[in-house]
């Protein structure tokens, strides 16, 4: 059999060489049934774990294999937004200065979730533009998945490291983004967009570049997107961080 359950070790840096040595023997003792594959997936490039575990598999004689599971664009900062602005390709930087112009014109507004704001209803705005954004992200929020993004918010709103974001347009609320503020960076976890009030104005486009306008004023080094490969990232001017699957077998 292999080990596909979910597993990882909670150990400080300096710890964590005695640790894994400490899991492989246990989990190739004697006593547990002879397990032929270990998996260990979403491990980042510059993960410790990513560096030991060819070293637990070459002390034990088990064939080592690492591919890339999925890529994840960042945005690095580190600068202000106009250092920001100058960094990526001319051509995009014009056309998403124009879309910032255009939607300030149409008197477009970003609205941050704060403390004091009912996180409930705002989660409830979220979930609506996210169901109106695309057939499949509709019939992707199901019941247990709306339950899931309120009992993230309201975790992530309570440590302050929530950070809901909503463009309005006369008053409507048009497109947002759901991310997190945490360790000094910008994670973005969903968005959503009504695309009768957003697609005019490019508001897809305007609220991802206020957001990273605002990393930068808070002095955020990176602004991730998480995982996926889609277009626009690139044309923000992110770049690929690479997510690993490594596997060690028994090799009999």
């Amino acid at each position: 059999p292999a080990i596909d359950r979910p597993m990882a070790v909670a150990v400080a840096e300096e710890e964590a060489a005695e640790a894994w040595t400490a899991v492989f023997d246990c989990l190739t003792s004697p006593g547990l049934p002879c397990l032929a594959c270990f998996r260990f997936m979403q491990r980042p490039a510059a993960s410790l774990t990513r560096q030991l575990l060819p070293q637990e598999a070459e002390k034990r004689g088990l064939v080592y294999q690492e591919s890339v599971h999925e890529v994840c664009p960042i945005i690095p900062l580190n600068t202000t937004f106009a250092g920001y602005l100058d960094s990526i390709d001319s051509k995009q930087r014009r056309e998403i200065q124009r879309k910032l112009r255009r939607a300030d014109g149409a008197g477009a507004t970003m609205h941050l979730i704060g403390s004091e704001d009912d996180v409930r209803q705002a989660v409830d705005d979220f979930l609506e533009l996210l169901q109106k954004s695309t057939f499949e992200k509709r019939d992707w929020l199901t019941d247990g998945r709306r339950a899931l993004f309120h009992d993230v918010a309201r975790t992530a709103h309570e440590d302050g490291s929530l950070q809901l974001i909503f463009m309005e347009v006369d008053g409507r609320q048009a497109a947002t983004l759901f991310n997190f503020d945490y360790q000094n960076r910008i994670w973005v976890y969903n968005s959503g967009l009504d695309p009768a009030l957003a697609s005019s104005l490019s508001l897809g486009v305007v609220i991802t570049a206020k957001a990273i306008e605002l990393a930068a004023e808070n002095g955020r080094t990176e602004f991730d997107f998480l995982r996926g490969n889609e277009t626009y990232k690139y044309r923000f001017g992110a770049q690929d961080s690479l997510i690993y699957r490594q596997q060690l077998t028994i090799d009999n």
